[in-house]
């Protein structure tokens, strides 16, 4: 099984909740990108972001310009389904994390858990090239690229 079919299937027959590595909310994430913006109009992306509710805390939180990237499309529509009409603040992307090509600058770029996953170096290299698209936004503190 490939990787995109492997997520699509567990989105398709599993709920975000039951996932084991599902946070209610993302508090570190949360704590890292307080800690990069000093602004709320930050460009941030959230890479593998799927199913996650770290884009919901940070519309609750005033951010105003996110996006948010993963390889499997049931995911996202897990988050669209839960944001209902704020899902059209967001820009939705599906696509492999090493082939993304990102349409804008961004000064968060937000990773939990995808670079662990790639476990062969050229996808990895791939992954760093596709993860330095950052603005010169001079209002943050810091150009932050994290995967933890």
């Amino acid at each position: 099984m490939n990787k995109k079919s492997h997520w699509e299937n567990i989105y398709q027959n599993k709920l975000p909740e039951e996932v084991s590595w599902y946070q209610d909310v993302p508090t570190i994430s949360l704590e890292l990108i307080s800690v990069c913006s000093m602004s709320n109009d930050a460009v941030i992306i959230d890479v593998g972001g799927g199913a996650s509710t770290l884009s919901d805390c940070l519309l609750e939180k005033g951010y105003t310009h996110l996006t948010v990237l993963d390889l499997s499309a049931n995911a996202l529509e897990h988050s669209k389904q839960r944001l209902g009409d704020k899902a059209n603040l967001i820009d939705w992307h599906v696509d492999e994390s090493t082939q993304f090509s990102a349409s804008k600058r961004y000064d968060i770029w937000h990773d939990r858990a995808v670079f662990h996953f790639l476990t062969d170096e050229n996808d990895r290299e791939k992954y760093k090239k596709c993860s330095k698209c950052f603005s010169q936004n001079r209002r943050l503190r810091h150009h932050c690229r994290f995967c933890y």
